[in-house]
């Protein structure tokens, strides 16, 4: 029998082929670490039921994580396992203890690809991000601005020069772009950030600091600016435009322009 609870690590660096049945029914859902021996850093974290947790020493893809193994095999090792959390409730449950692990630790100091269930709506973020999603007011604008959705680009944890690099292009635009004063970065219907509009280029044409998926496009448009000034920021930032938004599905509205 597995003794202790299930709030405390289980070591499984012994079991290399199978979990014994006895074993697993007691386990039920788990969440699962992959460890490297040779710094006793966290790798990988995971969810399952039976011999979940062992199946990675198996797999021969070729994700970071495999090469990582394989790295540890080669050199006469294998990574340590340990069991998180056991005899959890279900398997949402489970999702949940592994997500917030994952959030915990860095998705990017991970081998895991994604950071887990549901981050985007409950994972890690900052007090201002909370307050934004559940306390948010209904913004007044009376100001010529462009609404640019970033509901695909934007991450938890971005600072105002990751959301200007990914709110200032490239969109597909009229004449009626030179009408706006500024642009608002909006993600789920909240505005994430604010930037005055310093002029036009023609898609590609301008430097960016970390995307790679821009190119020359003549038929589509980006800016250059600035964050807005403090005045425009404490009128717009974290307000709900979820009403200018109505039913569209386009990435770019206009409003006053």
């Amino acid at each position: 029998m597995i003794q202790g609870t299930r709030h405390h690590p289980f070591n499984m660096a012994r079991m290399t082929d199978d979990i014994p049945i006895e074993v697993a029914e007691q386990l039920g859902h788990y969440v699962y670490l992959y460890i490297d021996p040779r710094n006793d850093s966290i790798q990988y974290i995971g969810k399952g039921v039976g011999s979940r947790a062992l199946s990675h020493l198996s797999d021969d893809s070729d994700s970071e994580k495999v090469v990582w193994i394989n790295e540890l095999k080669n050199q006469g090792q294998s990574p340590r396992i340990e069991i998180l959390r056991y005899n959890l409730r279900d398997s949402a449950e489970a999702l949940a203890v592994e997500s917030a692990a994952i959030d915990l630790i860095g998705v990017k100091n991970l081998k895991n690809v994604v950071r887990g269930h549901k981050a985007d709506q409950f994972g890690r973020m900052n007090i201002n991000e909370i307050r934004s999603r559940l306390a948010s007011e209904n913004a007044e604008i009376n100001d010529p601005v462009i609404l640019v959705r970033i509901n695909r680009t934007f991450k938890s944890g971005m600072d105002d020069d990751d959301v200007y690099e990914i709110t200032r292009g490239v969109w597909k635009m009229g004449e009626r772009r030179n009408g706006a004063k500024y642009a608002m970065a909006v993600y789920r219907g909240i505005v994430r950030g604010v930037f005055s509009i310093e002029k036009w280029h023609p898609a590609g044409s301008t430097k960016y600091n970390w995307r790679k998926d821009v190119f020359d496009n003549p038929d589509r448009w980006e800016f250059t600016g600035n964050v807005a000034n403090q005045e425009i920021l404490d009128k717009y930032i974290f307000t709900r435009v979820q009403s200018y938004l109505g039913k569209s599905q386009n990435s770019i509205i206009y409003v006053n322009c």
